[in-house]
């Protein structure tokens, strides 16, 4: 699997916090995910549908982003890019787990298929992070 997304990080250095702003989210199945006996296994690509995932970084203490967050009705939700996407992109994996998430928070839709390998399909302000085993 391949994930992609476009990334902004906020440094808020007053109040000893960082923030990622994750847009764009795609996962597309590695050629190797598909078998070739059975190509229905897994589906994709797929990208997040209008939604950022926002990760807030300190010591281990709710900061004022959190709050901030907080108080516009945006409450915490765990959850794996990885992990997501390969729930995602392979229905018949477990994913007990991430049912709540992948229905209530993460509303995906079949992208367009891309080659992550030339440069149309992989934007240089696009991150790659790579295929995870």
């Amino acid at each position: 699997m391949h994930t992609y997304y476009r990334r902004t990080t906020l440094l808020l250095p007053g109040l000893g916090t960082r923030l990622t702003l994750d847009r764009d989210l795609l996962w597309t199945p590695a050629p190797a995910d598909q078998p070739a006996d059975h190509p229905a296994d897994v589906r994709g690509p797929l990208r997040l549908s209008r939604r950022l995932v926002v990760e807030t970084k300190s010591a281990g203490h709710p900061t004022a982003a959190d709050r901030w967050l907080w108080r516009r009705g945006i409450r915490p939700v765990a959850v794996s890019k990885y992990c997501a996407g390969q729930a995602l992109l392979h229905p018949d994996l477990p994913h007990h787990r991430w049912h709540r998430t992948l229905h209530r928070d993460l509303p995906v839709v079949l992208a367009a298929p891309i080659d992550p390998l030339t440069p149309a399909g992989h934007p240089a302000d696009l991150e790659h992070q790579g295929a995870r085993p």
